[in-house]
């Protein structure tokens, strides 16, 4: 069981309400898992035969949750609706060794099945142990696929608050084309409503569906735009499917899959700030070149998060996060190259009237000779009112100055 209080909050007066409603939603009566997958495999002795009625328990190794079934008439177990998670499985029955499969990871949506248990002939005391290893190709499943985990969150390097930033690293993927620049939209601030700004192996943008625990969060009528952002804090992985994913998946061609994390059977909490500010930032290329100094942009953003189990009731756990965005970008226009252009402020000297080549150059820089400034960088030789002017200085006129 889990619960995700906002991926956001923007206004300070949210965190007491955010804390109610976590008091809350923990007396509240559980609710079904979304985005779950399955386990199933098949229960042998030694020399292959299978074993019936063998007791099999999923246990998660988090949350401490088990379920229990046993095997058919064929050996075979399943668990259906099963959270995406890390789990152990328990085979036992009497007059056969325990067997014990560890490190079975689960992701959204998997059917996954497991290589048959096998059970020596012996006393229950007796227990067979093996850890899973990272499989290869799948062999469960056509589907093409790829997860970023929560350890790729926290271990490559994302600039913003929204885990599908690392789309750009998997396979197929590449900037969807923005006109003549093909440069696409960025990370570096939070912004929600943006289409995703990766495209998969040629399909267009409009199909790429953005679910969260099953919720669809696609805005269908914008080209692909996200209703919420999937924030790195909250969610402990993003399965995309690309290609031959089930029936049950009723988007595509591209599908994008967030799970939030989960409670686990001890308190756990973390506070957090994420800040990039000017003096760590870089100066781009085309600000160096003009002279101009590095931005000072600031992107703040404290956070924090709390899980555990539900007092009163630890078969129950829950997961609580909640963030603050602070965020100043000092461009007026968003980038170095808008502000360059529309974003001029006019000089001491200009602002007394002085408008000599000389004040000119040291108000446009290398831009003083640019094709781009032909309304500013000419040096006034007549005002308003006709008279001539001395080296471009209308100080001594009395005129109206308008700025376009």
């Amino acid at each position: 069981m889990k619960f995700l209080l906002g991926d956001r909050l923007t206004d300070p007066l949210v965190w007491p309400a955010t804390l109610l409603l976590s008091v809350a939603l923990m007396g509240g009566a559980a609710l079904a898992q979304v985005g779950a997958g399955s386990v199933s495999g098949v229960i042998q002795d030694q020399t292959g035969a299978v074993i019936p009625t063998a007791t099999v328990t999923l246990k998660n190794t988090r949350n401490g949750q088990e379920r229990v079934t046993q095997s058919t008439g064929a050996g075979a177990f399943s668990f259906a609706a099963v959270p995406s998670g890390d789990y152990q499985v328990v085979a036992t029955r009497d007059g056969f060794t325990q067997s014990i499969r560890s490190g079975v990871h689960l992701n959204a949506g998997d059917a996954l099945a497991l290589p048959p248990l096998k059970m020596e002939v012996g006393g229950t005391s007796t227990t067979v142990s093996v850890t899973e290893n990272e499989a290869g190709l799948p062999l469960d499943s056509g589907q093409l696929s790829a997860t970023i985990t929560a350890q790729d969150l926290d271990r490559l390097s994302v600039s913003g608050r929204d885990a599908t930033e690392l789309e750009r690293i998997l396979p197929g993927f590449a900037i969807r084309t923005l006109g003549s620049t093909n440069s696409a939209p960025h990370f570096s601030q939070v912004q929600i409503g943006q289409p995703t700004p990766y495209a998969s192996n040629g399909a267009p943008v409009a199909g790429i569906t953005l679910k969260l625990d099953g919720a669809n969060l696609t805005d269908a009528g914008s080209l692909g735009a996200s209703l919420q952002n999937i924030n790195d804090a909250f969610v402990s992985e993003v399965q995309v499917q690309t290609s031959n994913f089930g029936a049950d998946q009723s988007n595509g061609p591209v599908l994008i899959s967030g799970v939030t994390k989960s409670g686990t059977q001890q308190y756990h909490g973390s506070l957090y700030t994420y800040a990039r500010t000017s003096q760590l930032n870089s100066n781009d290329a085309l600000a160096k070149y003009d002279g101009l100094p590095r931005p000072n942009d600031r992107f703040v953003y404290p956070g924090g998060t709390i899980s555990g189990p539900v007092p009163h009731l630890p078969k129950l756990t829950f997961f609580a996060g909640a963030e603050f965005d602070a965020q100043k970008n000092v461009y007026a226009y968003g980038s170095a190259s808008s502000a360059i252009v529309q974003a001029l402020v006019p000089t001491a000297a200009l602002r007394a009237g002085d408008f000599s080549p000389a004040a000119l150059q040291a108000y446009l820089g290398p831009k003083y000779n640019d094709p781009s400034y032909p309304h500013i960088s000419p040096t006034p030789t007549v005002g308003d009112n006709g008279a001539p002017l001395v080296n471009g200085n209308i100080s001594g006129l009395s005129i109206r100055m308008r700025w376009l």
